[in-house]
């Protein structure tokens, strides 16, 4: 999660991991706890609902 920005910016955090592209080893939980959070902050500075 970016911080300072005037919107939100979330990015997983290996890149694009094209060495694993393909073979469904891939992780999603650091992507999904920073959309959790994510939501969380948008919630707080007037975003409205974000679910």
């Amino acid at each position: 999660i970016y911080i300072g920005l005037d919107h939100v910016h979330l990015t997983v955090p290996h890149g694009s991991a094209m060495e694993i592209a393909g073979k469904g080893i891939a992780q999603h939980a650091s992507m999904a706890s920073a959309m959790k959070m994510a939501e969380a902050l948008c919630a707080g500075r007037g975003f409205g609902d974000v679910a």
